[in-house]
């Protein structure tokens, strides 16, 4: 969700595994943001800013109360809008990139018949209809480290436009299209407290929400067209949460249930244009593996084939349902006046149904490949022993006794017939490349949980040692990885420890706050950008260590100084699956 954060109560942040206090389960920490709720007061605020580049930010809110004490409702509204700050020239014309163009409203009732019964109905929807995003140059690659062309200098024999990293501040680019990135998100939920005996407390959380998003990119940043991308998705999602709590002398309670529903969709395709092969062929050094395999045709009849296909598509739609359970509880009880015992315990039950399928498209046709994909490694690698350095070798010192033993060798047409199909370089591009469709059912349990221990020095100073597991479920890619990844992850689990102090100084107005942390990531859910699509896989172990400082200050009753330092040092400690490095090094204007 991409939008503005109006009218908000507080900001609550819980660090560390979250799931036996409330219904939705974490595995490292959740963030709460609580809207305002209505009341029977004069309550409300207008605000605007305005800015430079038309910056003009909008927001009310205000109460109104119907009847005395029993029902109030609250309205929040905001919208914003600034022209890009991007200079893009399209087709001949400065256009504005990176603009702000978004609306939301947030309506709400809070009905209190008694002091016992609360309802509080919040119904809220925000659009967004923006010209996002634009990338910038830092570096210009106009030559590689090697001293050879580099991919910048490929665009600008073609006619493209090329910025230098010295321009980055001018905020300019140029593009075959404006990218369009549309956004339309709503939601529906009702919590309804009751106070149905002396210290017990119910309440129900039923709640819907609904997001949609829609973005066409020039995917290959430039003026030359080459490639583009559109991105169409929906999703929608039920939850329902029971919790019983108690308030005793010395103990308090919270019993609880927790249903999740949600339903996925996704439509995205990768177009190839008119200068894909012109950028693409010298751009990943395919011009002397063209030219060697046009030079064994000679021997053999198959000749290289155009590797990219203008005007081909690659689409994929991608379903998912997604049903979820858990039974949660956590208990304090007071060991003694002042020490106190947490116990939490969490079961999560997770069923995911995952479909996608692919397709592939030379215009308006399907596009099938036929055998076995193109193995570049068999005919050219850093060892000397590909097929095309052995023929160089014979070649350079003419031996043709050894030139046509490898044509008729049928290993080596094998490893030559790929190429003479047309498309061969789809193989290249994750993106791109063909690949089987995804149907698959995950089902998933794990138990989690929290015990903490807490002792007050005084009444004025409380230490306290915690630990506690949590739980991601897995599930699938829905871009097209590259062959060799496996489009299924597994589940992530975390285990966290923490120790600390909480002190207060009431003569000098001063609380001082500080923790050590230490957690372990199982099966970390690493996302990597991987320049064609995002590929998501378990990085198999991660480690995060760090302290923490807080101090609040009150020198007068008008003055509040804070201040906080926090040091975490996180690594990877396994990653067996790592993304390969895909960038060219280049050299910085």
């Amino acid at each position: 969700m991409i939008n503005e954060l109006v009218d908000m109560q507080a900001v609550e942040v819980l660090r560390g595994p979250q799931g036996t206090l409330f219904g939705k389960n974490t595995p490292a920490g959740a963030i709460q943001f609580r809207t305002r709720a209505p009341g029977h007061d004069t309550d409300g605020f207008v605000s605007v800013t305005a800015g430079n580049y038309g910056l003009l930010n909008t927001a009310a809110a205000a109460n109104l109360s119907l009847v005395p004490d029993v029902l109030a409702l609250r309205a929040t509204g905001f919208s914003g809008q600034r022209d890009g700050y991007v200079d893009a020239s399209v087709d001949g014309e400065t256009k504005d990139v990176n603009n702000r163009d978004r609306w939301g409203a947030r309506l709400q009732a809070l009905y209190t018949p008694s002091d016992q019964l609360s309802a509080r109905l919040i119904v809220d929807k925000s659009e967004i209809d923006e010209i996002c995003c634009a990338a910038l140059t830092v570096v210009d690659s106009l030559q590689n480290d090697a001293g050879t062309p580099g991919p910048s200098a490929i665009l600008q024999g073609l006619g493209g436009t090329v910025f230098g990293g010295d321009q980055f501040e001018d905020y300019e680019t140029a593009l075959n299209i404006l990218p369009v990135s549309r956004g339309e998100d709503s939601g529906v939920s009702l919590e309804v407290n009751w106070e149905f005996a002396e210290r017990w407390t119910l309440t129900s959380v039923t709640a819907s929400r609904d997001y949609s998003s829609y973005d066409i990119i020039d995917s290959d940043f430039g003026d030359v067209n080459i490639i583009s991308t559109v991105n169409d998705s929906e999703q929608s999602a039920f939850s329902q949460e029971l919790r019983l709590t108690f308030a005793g002398e010395r103990s308090n309670a919270v019993l609880g249930a927790y249903y999740f529903d949600q339903e996925v969709a996704l439509d995205y395709q990768v177009a190839n244009h008119g200068r894909v092969n012109d950028f693409l062929v010298p751009a990943l050094g395919l011009g002397g593996l063209i030219d060697g395999i046009n030079a064994f045709a000679g021997l053999t009849g198959v000749a290289a084939a155009d590797p990219y296909i203008e005007g081909y598509r690659a689409p994929h739609h991608a379903e998912q349902e997604h049903q979820s359970w858990a039974l949660f509880g956590q208990f304090d009880y007071s060991l003694s006046d002042a020490l106190t015992l947490t116990l939490g315990l969490r079961y999560t039950e997770e069923e995911k149904s995952l479909l996608t399928a692919f397709s592939e498209w030379d215009n308006d046709q399907p596009w099938e490949w036929q055998g076995a994909p193109p193995s570049i490694d068999a005919l050219f690698n850093a060892s000397g022993s590909g097929y095309l350095q052995q023929m160089g070798a014979a070649a350079a010192i003419n031996d043709i006794p050894t030139l046509l033993t490898l044509a008729g060798d049928p290993d080596v047409q094998a490893a030559f017939a790929p190429f003479g199909q047309r498309g061969w370089g789809n193989w290249l591009f994750a993106a791109n490349s063909p690949r089987q469709d995804i149907d698959a059912d995950i089902t998933d349990g794990q138990v989690t949980g929290t015990v903490k221990l807490s002792y007050a020095l005084s009444a004025d100073s409380l230490i306290y040692t915690s630990y506690g597991s949590g739980y991601k479920s897995g599930g699938t890619n829905t871009d097209r990885i590259a062959i060799g990844f496996d489009p299924l992850f597994d589940a992530e689990n975390s285990s966290a420890f923490e120790v600390g102090i909480k002190s207060d100084f009431p003569e000098q107005a001063l609380r001082l706050n500080l923790a050590l942390h230490h957690t372990v990531l199982d099966n970390y859910q690493a996302n990597a950008f991987t320049g064609d699509g995002f590929n998501l896989q378990n990085a198999g172990e991660l480690q995060s260590t760090g302290a923490e400082a807080e101090v609040f200050w009150a020198p007068m009753d008008n003055t509040t100084v804070t201040a906080a330092y926090a040091y975490t040092d996180a690594t990877f400690k396994e990653f067996s699956k790592g993304n390969c490095w895909v960038a060219t090094p280049g050299t910085r204007a």
